[in-house]
């Protein structure tokens, strides 16, 4: 997984996230957070369009003796980036053609 991260950072070197809005749970210890990522290719228009997607990130957190609150797991939702859409998009119409649904 890191070095997924790592290539899609290469990728877009100024990404950016802006947090939108967190909330909690006592009761569960969950963490919520809204966010939004921008970045520009590598390469300008030649590395493909700028990537804009919103996600949530739920964290689970726990104390420590000290008092002080770990996240021990988060788990990331995404929003699917214009290009992942486009190559959905187009596997779903490769499909349909080689069903013969076309």
């Amino acid at each position: 997984m890191a070095r997924g991260i790592e290539a899609f950072r290469e990728r877009y070197p100024d990404l950016r996230f802006r947090i939108l809005d967190v909330a909690s749970s006592a009761r569960s210890g969950k963490v919520f957070v809204e966010w939004e990522m921008t970045g520009s290719p590598a390469g300008g228009t030649v590395g493909g369009p700028p990537v804009k997607a919103r996600g949530i990130s739920v964290c689970d957190t726990e104390g420590t003796s000290s008092g002080a609150v770990k996240v021990v797991r988060t788990d990331v939702f995404r929003q699917p980036t214009t290009g992942e859409l486009a190559g959905f998009d187009q596997w779903v119409r490769d499909e349909r053609a080689a069903r013969g649904l076309e």
